[in-house]
C-alpha cells in the first residue's frame, strides 16, 4: 500500500469512528434526554390541568397516568428493539382493554376523560413511538391505511393500541415499590458500577 493509500484508510476508520461516537454516545443520549424532559412536560402539565380544574389528586386515572409516566422515565433507555417486540406481542394477545384504558373511561366527567385519553394516547403515545424509531413504519401503515379507508377513526383506534400495548408495563414500573421497578432499580446500579 501506498502512503496515499494509509492516508485514505486512516481517514475512512477515522470518520467510522467519529460517527460511531456521534450517534451511539451523543445522539442516543439527546434523543433519551429529550423524550425524558417531554415526559417530566407531560406530568406536569396533567398535574398543572388537575390544579386548574379543582380535581383531586386522589382520582384513579390521575395515580395510574403519574405511574405510567414515572415507569417511563425510569425504564426508556432499556427499552430497544427486542424488548418491544417482546412487550408488543405479549400485549397483543390480550383480548381486555389495559387497566389504564378501564380507569379512564370509569371517569364520569366527558371533558376529563377526553383530556385523559388526549394524553394518553395522542401526546405519550405519539412521543413514545417517535422515541422507539417506529415512527417511519407507523407513518407507513397510517399512510396506507389513510387512504384505504379515509376516516381518522382508525388511525386512532391504532394510536390507542400501540399507547395500550406498552402503558400497563410502564405503569408498573412507576410504582416505587413493584418488583419490576426494584429490578430496573438494581440493573441501573450494577450498570453505575
Amino acid at each position: 500500500m501506498s502512503p496515499a493509500e494509509h492516508a485514505l484508510l486512516l481517514e475512512f476508520v477515522a470518520g467510522l469512528a467519529v460517527l460511531w461516537f456521534a450517534h451511539s454516545y451523543m445522539w442516543r443520549r439527546t434523543r433519551l434526554r429529550s423524550f425524558r424532559e417531554d415526559l417530566f412536560t407531560m406530568r406536569d402539565e396533567l398535574f398543572d390541568y388537575m390544579w386548574q380544574k379543582g380535581l383531586s389528586y386522589d382520582l384513579p386515572a390521575y395515580g395510574e397516568m403519574r405511574s405510567l409516566f414515572n415507569g417511563s422515565i425510569r425504564v426508556i433507555e432499556y427499552l430497544r428493539g427486542p424488548l418491544v417486540i417482546h412487550l408488543a406481542g405479549r400485549f397483543s394477545q390480550r383480548t381486555e382493554p389495559s387497566s389504564l384504558f378501564q380507569t379512564i373511561e370509569a371517569i364520569e366527567d366527558p371533558e376529563v376523560k377526553r383530556h385523559f385519553k388526549e394524553v394518553l394516547v395522542g401526546e405519550f403515545g405519539g412521543r413514545l413511538i417517535r422515541y422507539l424509531g417506529l415512527h417511519w413504519f407507523v407513518l407507513a401503515a397510517l399512510i396506507d391505511l389513510w387512504r384505504q379507508t379515509h376516516r381518522r377513526n382508525r388511525i386512532r383506534e391504532m394510536r390507542q393500541r400501540v399507547a395500550a400495548e406498552l402503558s400497563e408495563e410502564l405503569v408498573q414500573y412507576g410504582h416505587k415499590d413493584s418488583p419490576e421497578a426494584c429490578a430496573v432499580a438494581e440493573l441501573a446500579t450494577s450498570h453505575a458500577r
